[in-house]
């Protein structure tokens, strides 16, 4: 695979061999199900709100959120991509090695952004640090990022410095130029379509 993302990363950091099925040998489909289209749907609503400064009657957002994107100008649905030396590209260009869909993106005396999330209340700050790489690329100032979880009405406020940039470009790097892909136990078990005859890891699952 060629371009990454942060879904593809996170599932090369889960499980390289769940990864290479997906990704590169491509005999696995990827993700998808009711949980997944309702997450779209719930992204497309809030997406709406944003641009037609609307506020959504069928999704929980938190007091004053909206009013402050709508005041700041905030962009929704951002799309960006770096090419291999980290240079921003149109996000189809075929030199793209990262790309990735910002939900909210504000910039007044700092840089925000904001991620809709639906299901559990689950942070994954490699998402923040895949976003900080794509929105800041060496610029020596922090981000701040904010998951919203509207199912459980909660959200989770973090601060991202900078000097994570270059550990995610080591992370692209080590992905797209790797040729080992182990099996590795980890949350995705439970439902992972990886037959158990192809898993070295499917002992220490069961045991």
């Amino acid at each position: 695979m060629k371009t990454q993302s942060y879904t593809s990363l996170k599932m090369w950091s889960d499980c390289p061999y769940l990864y290479y099925r997906t990704y590169v040998r491509k005999d696995l489909p990827r993700p998808s199900g009711p949980a997944l289209e309702r997450g779209s749907k719930v992204h497309s609503i809030l997406e709406q709100a944003v641009k037609e400064r609307k506020p959504p009657h069928s999704v929980w957002v938190p007091d004053g959120m909206l009013d402050w994107i709508w005041r700041q100008g905030g962009k929704a649905e951002l799309e960006l991509a770096l090419d291999a030396k980290l240079n921003r590209v149109d996000f189809w260009d075929k030199t793209a090695v990262l790309r990735g869909k910002l939900d909210v993106t504000l910039m007044d005396d700092g840089v925000h952004v904001i991620d809709w999330k639906t299901g559990q209340f689950r942070v994954d700050r490699l998402q923040a640090e895949v976003t900080s790489l794509l929105l800041m690329r060496g610029r020596q100032a922090t981000m701040s990022f904010t998951w919203v979880f509207v199912d459980q009405e909660k959200t989770h406020f973090d601060i991202i410095e900078p000097d994570v940039q270059k550990k995610v470009a080591h992370l692209v790097r080590t992905v797209r130029e790797e040729s080992r892909f182990p099996t590795r136990n980890n949350w995705r078990c439970r439902f992972c379509q990886v037959p158990t005859d192809d898993c070295q890891a499917w002992g220490r699952k069961k045991g």
